[in-house]
């Protein structure tokens, strides 16, 4: 619902009885929130593409031809691959009424960590193709579920999966990957095995995405994980270039720039020249150039 503020041309969003600034049959009016309410929901779908894989297979290889590959980074691409395949079909079945993008669910990392085990130590092989048919079979319930919602409407499953059932079991979920971000936070070539830059920069995320969740107003609140996410990179930035590249301390050294330097500079005998060219500007930006120092 948008309402037109008295004082300024702006329009304002107005929260509905339920809370919800926007509704499921609702879309901003303006391009701008079109734009940056799709930019953060394409993160963080595109986030949980990679994170899921990574964390499943995390650590476990395969052998092909003699070769041992890690599963992590060889099923990020099929991931993506599914993903859109199934925002496609969700997004013809709909009707294009619901614009979402589809990704991996955390809620089945567990299942799908024990379901490559089956059989392990018997083949010495992690089991793959139980994947596709669980994941055929969650696919199944849910189209069964669609189709009872259609007949009986959400009343019964309101009712079945109450908020207070359902609130605990995010929670859960988002506490499993609490060791995950932890872990992320403090990796790094400190002494200890930590960089207090490196932590710092998250709890910095983290903290201003909770306040702009609970105390944003307007296209703030919507918006969250966009904010804290820049303001976590703009603290590390600040970081490297002040700690790093200005007092030279391998401390601070919390982003890696060189990806960046290396489209618009060469290093020649040790001293980084500017090599700009037409090449340099037709490969940035380069997904991922800033990454992080480990």
């Amino acid at each position: 619902m948008f309402r037109k503020n008295e004082t300024s041309a702006e329009e304002t969003l107005v929260a509905h009885p339920n809370g919800m600034l926007l509704e499921v049959d609702e879309a901003p009016k303006r391009p701008g929130k079109w734009i940056i309410l799709a930019i953060q929901h394409v993160l963080a779908m595109f986030v949980a593409c990679i994170t899921v894989p990574m964390i499943v297979f995390s650590g476990v290889n395969v052998t092909l031809g003699g070769v041992s590959y890690n599963l992590a980074s060889i099923m990020i691409a099929p991931t993506l691959f599914s993903a859109g395949i199934g925002t496609i079909f969700y997004l013809c079945v709909t009707k294009f009424k619901s614009p979402m993008f589809l990704a991996s669910s955390f809620a089945y990392m567990s299942a799908m960590s024990e379901a490559i085990k089956v059989d392990c130590q018997a083949t010495g092989q992690v089991n793959l193709w139980i994947l596709p048919v669980g994941m055929a079979m969650v696919g199944l319930i849910y189209c069964i579920v669609a189709f009872l919602i259609k007949l009986f409407g959400v009343k019964w499953l309101n009712k079945l999966l109450p908020t207070i059932v359902v609130g605990p079991v995010i929670i859960v979920i988002g506490l499993s990957l609490a060791t995950s971000a932890i872990s992320n936070l403090t990796t790094g070539a400190a002494i200890g095995g930590y960089n207090w830059c490196a932590i710092l920069s998250g709890l910095i995320a983290m903290i201003v995405t909770a306040l702009c969740s609970h105390y944003g107003k307007g296209t703030i609140s919507l918006v969250p994980f966009v904010i804290g996410m820049l303001s976590g990179y703009v603290v590390a930035c600040l970081f490297t270039l002040i700690g790093y590249y200005g007092c030279g301390n391998e401390y601070c050294h919390v982003v890696n720039f060189d990806p960046l330097l290396n489209l618009f500079s060469t290093v020649q005998d040790g001293t980084r020249v500017a090599n700009v060219t037409i090449q340099s500007f037709l490969d940035y930006p380069k997904f991922l150039f800033l990454t992080a120092n480990s």
